[in-house]
């Protein structure tokens, strides 16, 4: 499953970075430099900011699924590598269900 997980993760990753590039090659293109901003065709603004809203949203996901493909994350509880959503404590619904069970039981043990 994680190998197959990666495969598409690297398949995506060379879509996402071809979609980045294309999307910021024109602005930039234009732009030349910073320096040079008071030459900006002030109509194609919007455009180019739209362009690249949507090119940090692709680089937010792929710097995403890089750090699920390194696993760095443990679970909570059986400190296995977490991969998936960079917000998961847990790698599987088996160890949330657990971990949530036994601070359950620690709190009734300590209100007895």
């Amino acid at each position: 499953m994680a190998r197959a997980r990666r495969r598409n993760i690297a398949t995506g990753m060379d879509k996402i970075v071809t979609d980045l590039v294309t999307r910021c090659e024109d602005p930039l293109r234009d732009l030349d430099a910073y320096d040079r901003l008071e030459e900006i065709d002030l109509d194609r603004v919007p455009g180019w900011l739209e362009d690249v809203r949507v090119a940090e949203r692709s680089l937010q996901r792929f710097r995403q699924q890089l750090e699920a493909l390194v696993g760095e994350r443990r679970c909570g509880w059986c400190d296995e590598p977490i991969y998936g959503r960079p917000d998961r404590a847990f790698c599987s619904t088996r160890c949330r269900v657990a971990n949530h069970r036994a601070n359950k039981k620690q709190r009734e043990a300590a209100d007895a």
